[in-house]
């Protein structure tokens, strides 16, 4: 009775196992990397950080980046995958200081990785193709292999098997130009699970069979071994047991030789299946109880790897925040000062500003005066001179009609006139007497000293700059310098509208000016 009880336990195990299997395919299709359970990987993981520590003062960015990458690696081998992408990240920054495309490509890579098992695909997805970028410029055949790769199996995760395998296919084909057979091997593997992903038995164990040959060539015994026990798997899903345990026995075998306790686990849980599907419970049984205690092996052994990394970190995190905490108190001392002389430097560059901007306004303000000044002195001038032509006007106004008079008088003792002797003597002294009174040259003799009262240097200017100049035009300018219009300067000098242009014309030649005449003689 109580070994039926027993027996009746073990059956409702192995059938809740078979269940979770067949609801989830293998681990060796889900993981492309395993994680590594080597204690010397920890020594070199706390080296590394003791190094990371000495060079956190220095400006050494290349040898930074470098011990960053390699933490970054080891955490990514023991599982710690969000600590890796942190030195990843730190790498990158130290790298891009060094101007080293080629290093950035390595880390991109690693980082798409990290990024692809936190299911982070578009992380993942922007890294990897950094990295392809970088590698195909640089013409870096097997590193670019490898990124295809890693793209592919991107592409597998989000079950674009077609894709996948074409990314796969491409690697393939760059990595045999590198002749390196591992590469050509390892992409097989991948190809291969695709397949088995597809349900593609027989293509699976075919491209498995050839990548099997290579590493059998190559005496690649551990990559031997995983192959095997993935032809295992794709017999177990075929239904042929028998073909499976053979495959699974020898992949185990290989295992335990080499102390690969995870593909122990693997090759475990296939031979319980296929011997439960067998209805041989015995050996089900036997492999399951195995399969628990290396299961319990490998939790004891990863969550020892995870404190040890853990305190590790805190070491390091520790160290920095002392580190951190004590330069923070220095500048928090300094600060105080800077505070104090940037507080006076601030009032200084003030006071020199607005010392600057009151001298720029009074210099203003002086020239708009001085405008103002000049403007009232020439407008004053120019009253002056109004009046002074307003007295000479009025003088000459009493002399026209002085005149008037005077040829009145002749007139009427013309007309007394007995014979035309003395009609014409009459008539010449009235002439005489015309061209006396209307001599222009008298009247522009008045005006150029009343005009030189007022404009004293202006006449001396414009010689001594234009010795070119004649008196006609020298009188032009005089009448220019008075703003008169042109329809009155034509009247005084009793020419056409158009002729006074030409006279405008042939003195700018003259002068060789280049603004108008009219401008040039308001400011001379």
């Amino acid at each position: 009775m109580r070994f039926s009880f027993i027996f009746f336990l073990a059956f409702c195990l192995l059938l809740c196992l078979s269940t979770n299997i067949q609801a989830n395919q293998s681990s060796l299709l889900q993981n492309p990397q395993s994680i590594s359970l080597d204690s010397s990987l920890i020594v070199k993981l706390q080296k590394q950080l003791e190094v990371l520590i000495k060079l956190e003062k220095t400006q050494s960015f290349k040898k930074r980046g470098q011990v960053n990458f390699k933490i970054g690696q080891y955490l990514y081998r023991l599982g710690h995958y969000q600590k890796a992408i942190h030195f990843y990240n730190e790498a990158l920054v130290n790298i891009k200081q060094t101007r080293l495309p080629v290093n950035l490509a390595y880390i991109y890579d690693c980082l798409g990785l990290s990024y692809l098992q936190i299911k982070k695909d578009l992380e993942a997805e922007n890294a990897f193709n950094y990295a392809l970028k970088l590698f195909a410029k640089f013409k870096k055949n097997r590193q670019l292999g490898n990124v295809l790769i890693n793209q592919g199996l991107l592409c597998q995760k989000k079950k674009r098997y077609s894709k996948s395998i074409s990314k796969y296919l491409i690697a393939k084909d760059i990595l045999k130009k590198s002749s390196n057979k591992f590469d050509v091997a390892r992409v097989l593997v991948f190809i291969g699970k695709v397949y088995v992903l597809q349900k593609e038995y027989k293509q699976a164990k075919k491209v498995l069979q050839q990548s099997l040959n290579t590493y059998l060539q190559i005496k690649d015994t551990l990559s031997f071994h995983e192959n095997q026990a993935i032809i295992a798997s794709c017999y177990l899903q075929e239904k042929k047991y028998l073909q499976a345990i053979k495959w699974a026995q020898l992949s185990f075998s290989g295992a335990k030789n080499t102390g690969q306790k995870y593909l122990q686990k693997e090759n475990l849980k296939i031979l319980s299946e296929a011997f439960f599907q067998q209805r041989d419970f015995a050996n089900a049984f036997f492999y399951q109880k195995q399969h628990l205690q290396i299961v319990q092996e490998l939790n004891k052994i990863k969550s020892a790897s995870h404190t040890n990394v853990s305190i590790l970190l805190e070491q390091l995190f520790g160290k920095k925040l002392v580190s951190i905490q004590g330069e923070f108190t220095i500048y928090r001392q300094r600060s105080k000062w800077l505070l104090v002389l940037a507080f006076s430097m601030g009032l200084l560059i003030f006071y020199v500003l607005k010392n600057k901007i009151i001298q720029k306004r009074q210099l203003y303000i002086k020239e708009i005066d001085q405008q103002y000044q000049n403007k009232i002195e020439n407008l004053s001038q120019i009253v002056l001179f109004k009046n002074q032509q307003l007295t000479t006007y009025v003088i000459q106004e009493i002399e026209v009609k002085q005149m008037h008079r005077e040829l009145t008088h002749k007139f009427n003792q013309f007309l007394l006139c007995k014979n035309i002797r003395e009609g014409k003597q009459k008539i010449r002294s009235m002439e005489k007497s015309i061209k006396t009174n209307l001599d222009t040259n008298d009247d522009w003799q008045v005006l150029e000293q009343a005009f030189i009262q007022v404009f004293p240097d202006f006449i001396t200017k414009l010689k001594s700059q234009h010795p070119a100049i004649n008196q006609d035009q020298i009188k032009l300018c005089i009448l220019i310098k008075l703003e008169l219009l042109p329809d009155k300067i034509a009247r005084i000098l009793g020419i056409s509208p158009n002729s006074l242009r030409m006279k405008f014309y042939r003195l700018e030649n003259t002068l060789n000016l280049k603004q108008r005449i009219k401008e040039y003689v308001t400011h001379l």
